[in-house]
């Protein structure tokens, strides 16, 4: 029994679907992944990222701005009652300085010290 072209041309075509099947496997398993733009495994780039990460915050202390400032004034506001004249703006101005300075007798706080009083946790 001889084939026609076109069963000719459908078998070429599964045969090659099975072995492109086959190639790919065979690379993704023994293959860890890349990254295009510098060909290093995707892993370490990762890593790098991880280590260039923006500067941090902490300690907090005057001049600072952000949510950090802002969750501490909360804080201060929920957990001891302090009356800020101003709202809780997330910059740290001479009245956060001096609240901070009376309540938790330090003139910064750390990230440490952030975390463990659940500064964190505070909506703002």
């Amino acid at each position: 029994m001889e084939l026609t072209k076109n069963q000719k041309i459908i078998l070429y075509i599964l045969l090659a679907a099975i072995v492109a099947t086959a190639i790919w496997k065979y690379v993704a398993k023994n293959k860890k992944a890349t990254t295009i733009a510098d060909n290093k495994p995707a892993e370490e780039t990762v890593e790098k990222a991880k280590a260039v990460e923006a500067p941090s915050v902490f300690p907090l202390r005057k001049g600072k701005k952000g949510k950090e400032v802002a969750q501490l004034q909360a804080w201060l506001l929920k957990k001891h009652g302090v009356n800020m004249p101003s709202v809780v703006r997330g910059t740290w101005e001479d009245i956060t300085e001096e609240i901070v300075k009376k309540v938790l007798n330090k003139n910064t706080v750390s990230k440490e010290y952030y975390l463990k009083t659940g500064m964190n946790t505070i909506k703002v």
